[in-house]
């Protein structure tokens, strides 16, 4: 295209018209662009605004998990402290049964070899016996066969020489002692029967001075904390211990049941108190056995601030008036009549009874608040 003169006159007199066109273009494309800008930046704070709400949601939704996942944790430490005393109490059990045998083993080393020891004797007693009755044969043996070789070789001597002896040798053969024959007696030989007669039940039957039986046997996972129980479990007293127990309970009294129940027939049982300060005992329901968390029901005797009382429950206490402090209480449980009544054990004094107690399975139980000992009696068990 070839300009003129006049193309570039227009085109000088059109310049500041084009850029202002330009600017107009520029200026027109910002401003239709700045509604996609603040469209795009809505959209993001939105987004924020969801995220953050859904966040949120998520922890309120979490929170029970995590509330959870630390009472799971709370269990885990509890049951790795059970398994700890489950292994603890698994040690105590087999040393005190190792020990339990250990002493039945001596007992029976020990019976074995007095046993022995008297067979022995009696058998040195009876082999010195014959010993002495046969020197004492021996000797007279020697003597008879002495005299009677002497006599015959006197008598093959010549006749004029045996004559002259003879009233010598006739005197001699005479007056030789001739002692009573030797007798055997009775009751030589080893008596048998003596030491095989009845051997086991013998020996059994010497065992009752180490062997003693218990008709309540307390049930160490069956007891609030403070009860510490003896080895052979039918006696308490109140210190701490370090395992869990199953009743996991800290009360004013310290308590501990039997761990057996019973339902029928009649049973009864001694208990020591002693000159402890304060004392429960008697029987309960099942209930604490089933973990049931209620009120126990039980009917028992107690004494405390110096006062003796007969228990059904909290709410219903009888005063008993006693002529003499009871050293030893029985209790006498007679579940076919649903009774059960407690007994000055050293004089057979009436304390107390309860009728119509439960039908249910009833369970020993004693307690105390102090650090006397409390110990069931061992009863005389007939052996046959």
């Amino acid at each position: 295209m070839t300009y003129t003169t006049e193309n570039t006159s227009f085109l000088r007199n059109a310049a500041p018209l084009l850029r202002l066109i330009r600017l107009t273009s520029a200026r027109s494309e910002t401003e239709a662009s700045k509604p996609t800008q603040t469209g795009q930046l809505c959209k993001k704070k939105k987004q924020q605004l969801f995220l953050t709400i859904r966040y949120s949601e998520l922890d309120q939704s979490l929170r029970p998990l995590k509330e959870h996942l630390e009472k799971v944790k709370v269990t885990q430490q509890m049951l790795l402290v059970i398994a700890n005393c489950i292994k603890k109490q698994s040690h105590q059990t087999k040393k005190q049964i190792q020990d339990q045998f250990n002493k039945l083993h001596q007992f029976l080393e020990d019976e074995e070899d007095a046993r022995l020891k008297a067979l022995r004797e009696e058998e040195q007693q009876k082999i010195q016996k014959m010993k002495d009755k046969m020197e004492a044969v021996s000797r007279e043996i020697e003597a008879l066969s002495e005299t009677i070789r002497d006599t015959e070789e006197q008598m093959r001597e010549a006749d004029i020489s045996f004559l002259l002896k003879y009233k010598a040798v006739v005197e001699k053969v005479q007056h030789c002692p001739l002692l009573e024959e030797p007798q055997v007696g009775p009751r030589v030989l080893i008596d048998q029967a003596k030491h095989l007669g009845n051997l086991a039940f013998n020996i059994w039957s010497s065992m009752k001075t180490m062997v003693h039986y218990s008709p309540v046997i307390l049930d160490p996972n069956r007891s609030t904390s403070e009860i510490v129980l003896s080895d052979d479990l039918t006696s308490f007293t109140t210190e701490k211990q370090r395992c869990p127990n199953g009743a996991g309970t800290e009360m004013d009294w310290a308590l501990v049941f039997g761990s057996e129940g019973f339902d029928c027939g009649s049973r009864s049982w001694g208990v020591e108190v002693g000159n402890s300060g304060e004392w429960a005992l008697g029987v309960v329901t099942d209930s604490f056995e089933k973990g049931v968390e209620e009120v126990v029901e039980g009917w028992s005797v107690a004494f405390s601030d110096d006062e003796y009382a007969a228990v059904l429950s909290e709410e219903q206490l009888t005063s008993l008036q006693l002529q003499s402090n009871p050293v030893r209480i029985r209790v006498c449980l007679d579940c076919d009549n649903h009774e059960v009544s407690f007994y000055d054990d050293d004089t057979n004094t009436h304390i107390h009874s309860f009728t119509h107690v439960s039908p249910n399975k009833l369970f020993p139980y004693f307690g105390t608040t102090n650090k006397y000992k409390i110990r069931i009696q061992h009863e005389d068990e007939t052996l046959v």
